[in-house]
């Protein structure tokens, strides 16, 4: 019998569609790896981020965490690596300020003549509440 709020409760719901959701104010962490035909890390690469906003199709620029068009010089930002763990990673946490609540791009290239790659992701910051909408 409690199965039933259950089902009713799925049918009025709409959940967000990005692949990953934070709070507004969160950090993502992105984490990348390169690994050669025998399976070990590839060190020495330039691995870098671009964060497009789904809405808006503006970029985030990393030197001044401002939102607008493209630019080659600062749209990026070079993920750190750890050669160690065997993996390149950067902490994203896009300033609260010009956070506007909604779905992001975040593509990771590699644009090395052996190991050339773009992978992307859509992620979902916004307030928790929000995230699981209730229709009326």
């Amino acid at each position: 019998m409690k199965i039933v709020p259950f089902i009713l409760l799925l049918l009025i719901t709409t959940f967000a569609h990005a692949s990953d959701y934070h709070q507004d104010d969160s950090t993502h962490m992105i984490v990348y790896t390169i690994v050669d035909t025998s399976g070990n890390h590839v060190t020495g690469e330039t691995v870098r981020l671009t964060v497009r906003s789904w809405d808006s199709v503006n970029y985030y620029n990393f030197t001044d965490d401002t939102w607008g068009t493209f630019s080659t010089a600062n749209s990026h930002k070079t993920l750190n690596e750890d050669a160690t763990g065997g993996f390149y990673f950067y902490p994203m946490t896009i300033d609260s300020a010009t956070l506007n609540s909604g779905d992001y791009v975040l593509i990771v290239s590699n644009e090395s003549a052996t190991y050339a790659d773009v992978q992307a992701e859509s992620v979902n910051f916004d307030n928790m509440g929000n995230l699981i909408r209730i229709h009326r």
